[in-house]
């Protein structure tokens, strides 16, 4: 596995999303997380297709969501439903994809983006609201978030 992969999410109405892999944890300071095979960093793009996605398809779209996954969940989206394993790969580069600066924790005061440090945060940033907190990734959440976004718009893009 490498970043910048990506694959299809199915949907309840016949579309998909796409996931894409934004980083591997082998720099991580976590114990266990930089020697794991099953764990990465995931985002759920701002695609949306009546096909999977592809290479020029995903073209310039950017992550909605990011967050810490198992491997399984690429193949396994809320309903239980499989999609088909890695499409393709388009590096992260040519659209400008990064990962946002996360708190490690709810009260932590250092910002992550993905596995990596960024930097130290005041505890006036901490309490501004400013940074969201990063999260582990249940095998059905990026298909949960897809839905929310795409079938139930219950998120806006």
């Amino acid at each position: 596995m490498v970043a910048g992969q990506f694959w299809g999410i199915p949907l309840k109405n016949g579309m998909f999303a796409c996931g894409r892999v934004l980083q591997l944890p082998w720099n991580s300071p976590y114990p266990g997380f930089s020697r794991s095979r099953i764990l990465f960093f995931v985002g759920l793009m701002d695609w949306l297709g009546k096909e999977p996605p592809t290479f020029d398809a995903i073209a310039g779209h950017k992550i909605l969501e990011e967050g810490t996954a198992h491997i399984r969940i690429i193949l396994k989206n809320d309903e239980g439903a499989y999609g088909e394993g890695i499409l393709g790969f388009r590096p992260l580069e040519l659209d400008g994809i990064e990962s946002q600066p996360r708190l490690e924790s709810a009260a932590g005061t250092r910002l992550f983006r993905g596995f990596e440090f960024f930097r130290e945060v005041s505890e006036k940033e901490c309490e501004s609201g400013t940074y969201r907190t990063a999260s582990v990734w249940g095998f059905d959440v990026i298909g949960i978030y897809a839905e929310e976004y795409y079938v139930r718009g219950l998120l806006k893009p």
